[in-house]
């Protein structure tokens, strides 16, 4: 029973541990994010772009979110440290007209090149999550809608 005791302490100590170092990680990121609204072609309304990124020390993501109550996140794309511009995030839907959109960046906290979002927590700046909000505007001709 006392092993018992001590290895669930062990474990205990072990988590806490990890989620300090996770913590102290984040605080030693920096991030910046840029994204314009924008007008997209209806037949391609499942592409955004997001101006600019910066990670620093990275890599991490880039993703989108929907401006519900529940912020899903609509698509993603990994970027590598320092800075990147014109990211192409594809979106799992098409957008809708007028639609509002929120881009974040997460930090990729195991280093793999794999997006998980329970370990890859947004960058935060100046103590609040940095996430820019865009919006888009469909339309039917113009510049977006040609080749």
């Amino acid at each position: 029973m006392r092993r018992r005791i001590i290895m669930s302490l062990t474990a205990a100590l072990v988590l806490i541990a990890a989620c300090g170092e996770e913590s102290e990680r984040q605080d030693d990121w920096t991030a910046e994010l840029e994204v314009s609204d924008q007008e997209l072609c209806e037949d391609a309304a499942d592409l955004v772009v997001i101006d600019r990124a910066y990670v620093d020390p990275g890599p991490g993501f880039v993703d989108v979110h929907e401006d519900t109550d529940d912020m899903d996140m609509i698509g993603y794309v990994p970027i590598e440290p320092g800075e990147t511009t014109e990211i192409e995030v594809e979106l799992q839907r098409d957008a809708e007209d007028g639609e509002l959109f929120h881009s974040m960046v997460h930090m990729d906290a195991a280093e793999d090149g794999v997006y998980d979002q329970d370990t890859d927590h947004p960058v935060e700046k100046d103590g609040e999550i940095l996430m820019p909000s865009f919006e888009v505007t469909l339309v039917s001709e113009g510049e977006p809608c040609e080749d």
